[in-house]
């Protein structure tokens, strides 16, 4: 979704933490395509507060990304538990959601002399940070969760259907809400409404790559760093375009097959920066 900032709309675009580090790293002619792209489009590039803190965390890697990124309007965006508490508050229609908690514009004016310092009290005051620390120490359960349905959940036939996988999506967000905000549920069930799944676009987003990485793929061994993953594309729904690794951006196609809740968000990988040859 475009946004407002200081009077000139802007369309969002979303930048994963794979993208981030290869065109930092002075990857061309792929840094030079995305920063042509954002000077002379109306295009704010966001980041995930994950992804920041992730980029913080390596010294070379933010020298980097401070270099490419930091004259550019770039944007932190909401996490998952941010974006949930407000489609609650929002129900049944999400369409107002600002999925942007804050601006990071301007981290190379002269007159910051630390913008490491900057971002952390920028993420410090969204608690996004103390949120990471407790999602690291509860990822084996986090990770069990996602995957505990898999052997109860297989397909009537050889392949999950369209309706069997947009069920699975529907069920393990009811019973997330039903767990995590239970009274929420209970007020639905008080006035006798029916549970609405599209008035959550980031559980949505959440189930569907959770169901495309483990259950449509049972080969595939999980890893820890899908937990952070799948969490961090709960925001993809509010997003106008999204440069993403490989996998996800595949991810998000299947997704957009099964489901029109993001047909309007153009999936990139960082071969969309590279000139076409013939």
């Amino acid at each position: 979704m475009p946004v407002d900032y200081s009077g000139t709309i802007f369309r969002l675009a979303y930048i994963d933490t794979n993208v981030v580090s290869e065109v930092s790293k002075r990857m061309e002619p792929e840094r030079s395509a995305l920063i042509n792209l954002f000077a002379s489009e109306r295009i704010a590039p966001c980041y995930s507060t994950l992804s920041v803190i992730e980029i913080m965390e390596r010294q070379d890697l933010f020298r980097d990304y401070h270099e490419c990124f930091g004259i550019l309007p770039s944007l932190l965006v909401k996490g998952h538990d941010q974006l949930v508490e407000e489609e609650i508050k929002s129900y049944p229609d999400p369409i107002r959601i600002d999925p942007v908690i804050c601006s990071i514009w301007g981290l190379r004016d002269s007159h910051i002399t630390d913008p490491r310092d900057k971002l952390k009290k920028l993420i410090a005051l969204s608690g996004a940070d103390r949120q990471r620390e407790i999602w690291k120490r509860d990822i084996p359960v986090i990770l069990n969760g996602m995957l505990s349905l898999v052997p109860n959940y297989p397909p009537a036939g050889d392949k999950y259907t369209k309706k069997e996988i947009k069920e699975f999506v529907r069920l393990i967000n009811y019973q997330h809400l039903a767990l995590q905000f239970p009274s929420f549920i209970k007020t639905l069930e008080a006035n006798g409404q029916t549970f609405n799944i599209d008035a959550f676009p980031s559980l949505k987003m959440r189930a569907f790559s959770t169901f495309y990485r483990f259950y449509d793929n049972k080969q595939r061994k999980p890893k820890d760093s899908d937990v952070f993953d799948i969490l961090m594309s709960s925001v993809l729904p509010y997003i106008d375009i999204a440069y993403l690794e490989v996998d996800q951006a595949e991810i998000l196609r299947k997704i957009k097959r099964i489901d029109p809740f993001i047909s309007k968000l153009e999936v990139k990988t960082l071969a969309d920066l590279r000139p076409v040859t013939t």
